[in-house]
């Protein structure tokens, strides 16, 4: 009798970590870090999600940019509720969540097919930042890349280039990398033609220069309410963005 409940628990046991190995149930994401390292397992699961959007993009209608704002960049692009904040604007979303600026630029082609848009609206660089918070000049080579990469893809075409979301934990030395990156940004922005605006000053910062907690979801990435605010900024960029977002 004693032998059956243990077996029975035993297989019990096992279903519980069969489910939460696939994120059925949580704690998934430790336990597979018991079976590999979580980087070697993170540059896996960002490299199927890159994929997995590319197959998405691909199956678009095959004039799905004409005539559209499309929005490019990692995670907080992918996440921005876009078709509610800009309901009159045909606005194309091409973000890839955590993808870093240089693997977007490797992949220009497949996100920014013809025909060319009306506008790009540029926010990227974040993960390079997270990656390496204080490698200033690096996270702005890729950027840098990314920026050369849009310009060759799409010569005609107005470009709005972001400056970067803080982290609510942007304080001390990161802060003052994140304000070198952003001026680094509005350079590269010049030198290639585009359009440029940041989010100090916007509500999103508090008096330290970190992203305000209660705008986030978990330290990086914005709630609705932040997206609110995010977006209002973008409706007040130079032209021809603020009419074109507006519809």
């Amino acid at each position: 009798m004693l032998a059956s409940a243990s077996a029975a628990s035993g297989i019990a046991a096992c279903a519980v970590l069969a489910l939460a190995w696939a994120d059925v149930l949580p704690g998934g994401w430790w336990l597979r870090g018991l079976a590999e390292p979580h980087a070697i397992r993170e540059a896996r699961e960002r490299s199927l999600h890159f994929a997995a959007r590319l197959r998405e993009f691909a199956h678009e209608e095959p004039d799905a940019l004409r005539h559209s704002v499309v929005f490019l960049g990692s995670s907080t692009v992918e996440r921005c509720p876009l078709a509610t904040a800009f309901p009159g604007c045909r606005a194309v979303n091409r973000g890839v969540g955590w993808a870093r600026a240089r693997e977007l630029a490797s992949h220009v082609d497949a996100l920014l097919a013809d025909p060319e848009p009306s506008a790009i609206v540029l926010y990227a660089g974040g993960p390079d930042r997270v990656a390496a918070p204080l490698a200033v000049e690096d996270v702005l080579g890729a950027i840098e890349a990314l920026a050369r990469a849009v310009r060759e893809r799409a010569p005609r075409t107005p470009v709005l280039l972001l400056g970067l979301l803080p982290s609510t934990r942007s304080l001390g030395p990161e802060a003052d990398a994140l304000l070198r990156i952003d001026r680094g940004i509005a350079r590269i922005a010049a030198e290639n033609g585009f359009e440029h605006v940041d989010f100090r000053g916007s509500g999103l910062t508090g008096p330290d220069g970190a992203l305000v907690e209660s705008l986030s979801t978990d330290g990086l990435h914005l709630t609705p309410a932040g997206y609110a605010i995010f977006t209002q900024r973008l409706r007040a960029a130079p032209e021809p963005f603020a009419s074109l977002l507006a519809g």
